[in-house]
């Protein structure tokens, strides 16, 4: 029963795949570009780059 809930209440609570939702202030939260940073992996590198350019693409720093 509970997963029959939590599978109705998803798309309520803005679990749909493929909606992006707009918030007045995206870098109110995250305010370091991490641009200096690397990580320990690869794979951790690669999340910071994308920490990045999000960071980018939404106006909250410059490159």
């Amino acid at each position: 029963m509970r997963k029959v809930a939590i599978l109705l209440l998803a798309p309520a609570l803005g679990g749909c795949p493929g909606q992006s939702v707009r918030i007045a202030q995206p870098c109110g939260v995250i305010v370091d570009s991490l641009k200096d940073v690397r990580g320990a992996s690869p794979a951790e590198t690669r999340r910071i780059d994308v920490h990045f350019e999000r960071g980018v693409a939404a106006g909250c720093w410059k490159r």
